[in-house]
């Protein structure tokens, strides 16, 4: 396993005053130091190590459209630690975890996570930003433990459970989730999340809520789902809904 930082990098400095990053030789079970700097992904990996990369912020990790991929089940693809990490533009396939993110202020953006257990797990992260992003064919898309995270305009398709909710006060808006066994799942203890604007078509389940509470949901649209648009287990007024459209759930005295 190598560790490096910043010193593998070597920066090009462009007429306009911009700095940009030359690829870094990365390896399976790099540990990567970013320290502030930008380190861009020079191949695609596959790797048998456990994790296949960890990557520690402040900084970025460009994967430049390139592929991490997890030779067997039961590893993890990519680990962000630290904070204000930001990762970007690529795909995770083939993991028990796609990407597990821990500490806190971190992005993740313009990735797509595929055929994993779990595509992105914010398990015990804070105040860390999913967006732009895509998890198809895992069996949980995108997992949201920890606290005050946001997931804004991502897409889940093809999974048992495309967004599986958890901790607390998170914040899910303008998200897509469509050919899902369930589209939103709050399945895990917790409370205070808010799900604005996101949108539940041709899932199994649209809106699952089954634990937790002191949740709200507004203006979402849950249409075209086999089941129930919209599932609530918990007792009326224990979430708020307001201004949703949906077509069947069961429990209309408790949804609008």
């Amino acid at each position: 396993m190598k560790h490096f930082s910043k010193k593998v990098l070597i920066a090009i400095t462009l007429t306009a005053g911009l700095t940009t990053a030359a690829q870094a030789q990365v390896r399976c079970g790099d540990r990567i130091e970013l320290n502030g700097d930008t380190v861009v992904l020079d191949r695609p990996l596959t790797c048998t190590t456990h994790p296949a990369l960890t990557v520690v912020g402040p900084g970025q990790l460009d994967l430049a459209g390139r592929t991490i991929r997890c030779s067997s089940r039961g590893r993890y693809g990519l680990v962000v630690e630290g904070e204000r990490a930001k990762v970007l533009g690529g795909q995770v396939t083939g993991c028990d975890t796609g990407i597990i993110v821990r500490g806190s202020r971190h992005t993740l953006d313009h990735l797509v996570v595929q055929a994993n257990f779990t595509g992105i797990n914010l398990g015990s992260s804070r105040q860390t930003q999913v967006r732009n992003s895509m998890a198809a064919g895992n069996f949980t898309g995108f997992g949201a433990g920890g606290t005050r995270n946001t997931f804004r305009d991502n897409t889940a398709t093809g999974n048992s459970s495309g967004f599986t909710i958890g901790g607390n006060n998170q914040t899910f808006r303008d998200n897509t989730a469509m050919g899902n066994g369930v589209g939103f799942f709050v399945s895990l203890t917790g409370s205070g999340h808010r799900f604005q604007n996101n949108r539940a078509t041709d899932n199994y389940r649209g809106f699952h809520s089954k634990l937790g509470g002191k949740n709200t949901f507004l203006k979402n649209f849950s249409v075209g789902n086999q089941d129930y648009d919209i599932q609530e287990d918990l007792s009326c007024g224990t979430n708020r809904w307001r201004s949703n459209t949906f077509g069947f759930t069961n429990k209309p005295e408790c949804v609008e």
